[in-house]
């Protein structure tokens, strides 16, 4: 009896040896990256920005319409009242408690 814990436990330790081996050996990158790595995010980000140069200019925006960019600043600091995002986060929630549609 006594043998064949004996037996179980080299197995099981040599099980942990070999699961753990093959973990750190996952990890090891041995390759280098390729020099174009990232470039497809770096070009999908630089097609996003309108106007590179917009920061540079430090003249007030007279265009903008003063009834539109009132609507838009109360609009902004309602946004950071209490309370105001909870419409945001309502489907994760009703999720997490299972009382949603989605019924976890």
């Amino acid at each position: 009896m006594a043998e064949r814990e004996e037996e179980d436990m080299v197995t099981r330790g040599l099980i942990l040896i070999a699961l753990i081996g093959l973990l750190f050996s996952a990890c090891a990158r041995t390759e280098k990256l390729p020099d174009q790595w990232g470039a497809s995010f770096k070009s999908a980000k630089d097609n996003q920005i309108l106007n590179p140069e917009a920061g540079k200019d430090l003249k007030p925006v007279t265009e903008f319409d003063g009834q539109a960019a009132e609507i838009t600043s109360e609009k902004y600091r309602e946004g950071f009242k209490r309370g105001s995002l909870q419409g945001l986060f309502t489907p994760l929630a009703s999720v997490v408690s299972g009382k949603g549609r989605w019924g976890c």
